[in-house]
């Protein structure tokens, strides 16, 4: 279901648009997008997947210079090894956590939660057509939503998945 919102959500609004500020800079190629290329990945064995190998490789072979780009979610560059990417991390999260210019975060969670996600939970969570599934129980369903909304943060990880389960089955079933 992550991979299902990540491609039908979160990449058509970022990457595209991303796409298109640096197109006038670069020249922009999007594998993720390439239908044959994700095939013969996912196709590929699952220890392909499971580390960093796959893509220091790729990065090599096309361009080496890129292995020195730091990788904004743990501050290490993207050609580090296990040890290096470990001590980086670390470091990367107290800046981060301590609001340090270049060490933010790209997307603050509960930014998004607040502003943005908790406007599609009425349309999408409290319809009657995802009511009338009975996966769960409307009342307590509303609670939750209601809790968000008056900025309550504990059920944000529960409505996430509600709302990635039910666009998946508005789509699918």
């Amino acid at each position: 279901l992550g991979s299902y919102l990540y491609l039908t959500e979160y990449h058509r609004r970022v990457t595209v648009p991303s796409l298109e500020i640096f197109r006038n800079i670069a020249e922009v190629r999007l594998p993720l997008a390439d239908e044959d290329f994700v095939t013969a990945v996912l196709g590929g064995q699952r220890e392909w997947r499971s580390g960093v190998e796959i893509h220091q490789t790729l990065i090599r072979r096309i361009n080496p210079r890129l292995l020195k780009v730091r990788n904004p979610n743990t501050g290490a560059p993207a050609g580090a090894g296990p040890l290096e990417e470990y001590v980086r991390d670390k470091i990367n999260s107290v800046l981060r956590r301590l609001n340090v210019y270049g060490y933010r975060h790209y997307h603050s969670f509960d930014g998004w939660m607040r502003q943005s996600f908790v406007d599609i939970l009425d349309e999408v969570l409290l319809t009657p057509a995802s009511l009338d599934r009975g996966l769960c129980r409307p009342d307590q369903l509303r609670q939750l939503v209601a809790a968000a909304k008056s900025g309550d943060t504990s059920p944000d990880h529960v409505l996430q998945v509600m709302v990635v389960a039910e666009l998946w089955q508005l789509e699918n079933l």
